[in-house]
């Protein structure tokens, strides 16, 4: 088992509320990455598989529930929390 820091996908319209969750995050050993909103979430996961993806339910463009399909579609398994 290794200790490298694990990926994780924030998405959320309200980027400030996000990078506050990063930082925490950062600060227990995970790897964040900060997305403005659904649309962009859907993109990041085309690029990489994060390890966990933490999303807002509500935004603007696409919504939580959507990029909770998206994810799955990609990984069935990949574990989301949306707020």
């Amino acid at each position: 088992m290794t200790n490298a820091p694990r990926a994780v996908l924030i998405a959320d319209d309200h980027v400030e509320m996000a990078r506050l969750l990063a930082d925490k995050l950062r600060e227990e050993g995970w790897q964040p990455r900060v997305v403005d909103g659904g649309k962009a979430a859907i993109d990041a996961l085309a690029e990489a598989i994060p390890d966990l993806v933490i999303t807002d339910l509500r935004m603007a463009d696409v919504d939580g529930l959507d990029v909770l399909d998206a994810a799955h579609a990609i990984d069935p398994e990949l574990p989301v929390i949306i707020m």
